[in-house]
C-alpha cells in the first residue's frame, strides 16, 4: 500500500512538472517571438533580411510543446485549481506577450481598420473600394476620412476592391474604432473580448457533453489562434465565438437559439451556413423543428449578409474576387486543379472551384444521412465538415484553420492537431517568392504542412473503421 502510494504521488509530480515545463515553454517562445517582431516592421527591412526562418522554427517549436502538453490530457486526473490557474495563466500570458508586438508579415488588419472607421462613420463599406477613395472618386465624407486615416489607406492590401467582410465582421471592427481610432491595440482588445467568450462557452460544452473541462487546453494554449489573432490580428475569433455559441445551444437543444448564433457566424464568414444541416440532424428533432431551424437561420443570415452580397455584382467586389482567383498554400486543391485540366471545359480554374464545391456539399449530406444520436456526434460532424472545406479549399491560410478549434475540443483528431505544428512553414513562402523559387513553395512545402496530416488522418479512418467493425461483431 504505501509503496502504490509513493508511485501515485511520483506520479502526480511527475505531471505537475510535465505542466509546468510546457507552460513555461510556450511563454519563452512567445517571448522570443515579442522580441523579434521589430524586425517585421511595415516598410522597414527587406524580406530577406527578417528573421522569417526564427519565426518559423518558433512556432514549429510551440506546436510540438502544444501536442506534447494534449498527450498529457490523455492521462490527466482530474484537475485542482493549481493546474486551472497554471493553465489559464499560461494561455492569457502568450496572449498578453503578443498584445504589444509588431505584426509579422501579415497586413490584413489595415483593411479591418479602414472598414471600422468607415463603418464607425456610419458609411457603407462595400461600396468604394480604398483605391478609389485615394484617387478621389468617393464622397467627400470618406475623402475626409481618408484624410484622418494617415497611412492606413495606404497600406490596405488589395486596394481595387471593395471589403469581403461580412456586416458582423464590420461591426466588430467599428467597435474597436470606438475603442482606439486607427490602431492595432484597439482590434486586438475586441478580439481578446471575443477569445474569453469562446473559453467560456467551449467549457460550458464540455461540461454539457459530460467531458472533461480540462479538454478547453486544446483551445486557450493553441500557439496557432495566440500568433494568428494577437499578432497577426487576423478576425477569425469572431467566428469561432459565434461558433462556439452555435454548437452549446444545439447541445443544448436551444434549436432556434442556435439558428440565430450560426447565421451570426455566417455573419462574420459565409461559410458557417455550411453547418445548418449538421446541426439540423439531431434524432429526436422534428422535421418542423428543422424547418423552423432553417427559417430562422436564412431571416438571421440574410439580414447580416445582404449588403455584402448586394454589391457581388460589382467589378469591384472583394467576394466575387475571392471566389473566383484566389489561390493560396492549396494542398488537396491543385489536385482537383490538375484533374480539371484534363477536361474539355474553357475555364479550369472554375470548373476546379465547382467540383470542390459539389465535393463538400456532397460530403455534408454524407454526414447527415443519418440523424445524429446525440450532442458529441453533432460537434463531430461539425468537426468533418469544416475539415473537409478547409483541407479541399483554394486557399488554406494558417488563420482559417482556427475554424476547426471549437470542434477540436470536442474531438481531438491527431491528424489535424498536427497542422498546429506544421502550418506555419506558410510563412516559407514569403522568402521563397522574394528568390523567385515560387513553385518550391507550391509543390514542395505545400506538401510538407498537408502529407503528414492526411496520412495520419488515413490512420484514424482506419483506426474507426475497425472499432466499428469489432464493436458489429461483439
Amino acid at each position: 500500500m504505501a509503496a502504490t502510494s509513493r508511485q501515485a504521488q511520483g506520479d502526480r509530480h511527475h505531471y505537475t512538472a510535465a505542466w509546468i515545463s510546457a507552460g513555461a515553454l510556450l511563454l519563452a517562445l512567445f517571448a522570443v517571438m515579442l522580441a523579434i517582431s521589430p524586425r517585421f516592421v511595415y516598410g522597414g527591412l527587406p524580406v530577406l533580411e527578417r528573421p522569417i526562418h526564427t519565426l518559423v522554427a518558433l512556432m514549429m517549436a510551440a506546436g510540438a510543446v502544444y501536442l506534447l502538453a494534449l498527450l498529457l490530457l490523455r492521462r490527466q486526473a482530474a484537475p485542482g485549481r493549481a493546474w486551472w490557474v497554471w493553465v489559464l495563466g499560461v494561455g492569457l500570458g502568450m496572449r498578453l506577450l503578443m498584445l504589444p508586438s509588431v505584426p509579422m508579415l501579415e497586413t490584413d488588419y489595415y483593411r479591418y481598420l479602414w472598414d471600422g472607421a468607415v463603418a464607425a462613420a456610419g458609411h457603407n463599406p462595400f461600396i468604394h473600394p480604398p483605391r478609389a477613395i485615394r484617387e478621389g472618386d468617393a464622397p467627400q465624407p470618406l475623402l475626409e476620412l481618408a484624410a484622418e486615416s494617415g497611412l492606413v489607406i495606404e497600406r490596405v492590401s488589395h486596394p481595387q476592391l471593395a471589403t469581403i467582410y461580412p456586416p458582423v465582421s464590420q461591426a466588430a471592427f467599428a467597435t474597436a474604432h470606438w475603442v482606439a481610432p486607427w490602431r492595432i491595440e484597439g482590434l486586438r482588445l475586441v478580439f481578446l473580448a471575443f477569445d474569453i467568450i469562446a473559453l467560456a462557452l467551449l467549457v460550458l460544452l464540455l461540461k454539457r457533453l459530460a467531458l472533461p473541462a480540462a479538454g478547453v487546453v486544446v483551445y486557450w494554449w493553441n500557439p496557432l489562434l495566440v500568433k494568428e489573432v494577437y499578432n497577426s490580428t487576423h478576425m477569425e475569433i469572431v467566428v469561432v465565438a459565434f461558433l462556439a455559441a452555435a454548437l452549446l445551444l444545439v447541445v443544448s437543444r436551444r434549436w432556434l437559439l442556435s439558428s440565430v448564433a450560426l447565421g451570426l457566424a455566417a455573419g462574420a464568414k459565409l461559410w458557417p451556413a455550411l453547418l445548418l444541416p449538421v446541426l439540423a440532424r439531431r434524432r429526436g428533432l422534428s422535421w418542423g423543428r428543422c424547418g423552423a431551424m432553417a427559417l430562422v437561420f436564412a431571416a438571421v443570415c440574410l439580414a447580416v449578409t445582404l449588403p455584402l452580397l448586394w454589391q457581388v455584382h460589382r467589378g469591384e467586389s472583394g467576394l466575387s474576387a475571392y471566389a473566383g482567383q484566389w489561390q493560396v498554400n492549396a494542398g488537396l486543391f491543385q489536385v482537383v486543379h490538375a484533374g480539371a485540366g484534363l477536361l474539355p471545359v474553357a475555364d479550369v480554374q472554375a470548373t476546379a472551384r465547382l467540383i470542390v464545391a459539389a465535393l463538400v456539399v456532397m460530403w455534408v449530406i454524407w454526414l447527415c444521412r443519418r440523424p445524429a444520436p446525440d450532442g458529441r456526434a453533432v460537434c463531430e460532424r461539425a468537426l468533418w465538415a469544416t475539415a473537409a472545406l478547409f483541407m479541399l479549399a483554394p486557399a488554406q491560410y494558417p488563420w482559417y484553420w482556427l475554424w476547426l478549434l471549437p470542434m477540436l475540443v470536442v474531438r481531438r483528431s491527431p491528424g489535424l492537431l498536427l497542422l498546429t505544428a506544421l502550418l506555419p512553414l506558410y510563412y516559407l513562402r514569403f522568402p521563397l517568392r522574394e528568390l523567385e523559387l515560387k513553385p518550391w513553395f507550391d509543390h514542395g512545402v505545400v506538401w510538407l504542412q498537408y502529407a503528414p496530416a492526411l496520412a495520419l488522418l488515413v490512420w484514424e479512418y482506419r483506426r474507426s473503421t475497425a472499432a466499428a467493425e469489432g464493436d458489429r461483431r461483439t
